[in-house]
């Protein structure tokens, strides 16, 4: 009785994910011993489905082995930067006048508090405030789907 040792492999496309985030990398096959490769950003190094957290865009290479037969496979996980909130410059009104905001960085948005503001979503938002006021900004979503890790702030300074 012959025995045969074909290796099958069933390969993972390359991903992209974004700061700070992580993905389960997936090689399909019926190897025995799994060996990835660099280990950084790895949960583990033996197995078909490490969750991989890189801090840079990494290529990840797997050797597959089944009795003598080695078969290898890449990834390449591409790390997309956070967006950087930009709130813009403070601004200086006269009391009963209007003030719009400056906001980039990303392309969805929340401004907080939402007090005077005619729409808290839209990054040029027009704020008509009686008091002065401090803004937030928040990144939701850039154009990669990545979400900002830190805030921005800009000051409504109104003048009576």
């Amino acid at each position: 009785v012959g025995l045969t040792n074909d290796l099958t492999v069933t390969p993972q496309s390359d991903v992209a994910i974004c700061e700070s985030k992580s993905t389960q990398l997936q090689v399909v096959s019926n190897a025995l011993q799994y060996d990835w490769t660099p280990a950084s950003g790895l949960s583990a190094v033996n197995i078909s489905n490490p969750v991989a957290s890189p801090r840079t865009t990494t290529q990840y290479i797997v050797s597959l082995t089944l009795g003598r037969c080695v078969s290898s496979d890449t990834v390449l996980v591409t790390v997309n930067p956070a967006p950087i909130p930009n709130a813009g410059a403070d601004i200086f009104i006269c009391y009963g006048q209007s003030a719009t905001l400056n906001g980039s960085g990303g392309t969805v948005y929340r401004w907080s508090p939402a007090t005077y503001l005619n729409d808290a979503t839209l990054p040029n938002a027009v704020s008509t405030p009686d008091r002065n006021i401090y803004y937030v900004l928040s990144v939701l979503s850039d154009a990669n789907g990545c979400a900002a890790l830190v805030t921005d702030t800009v000051v409504i300074d109104v003048t009576p």
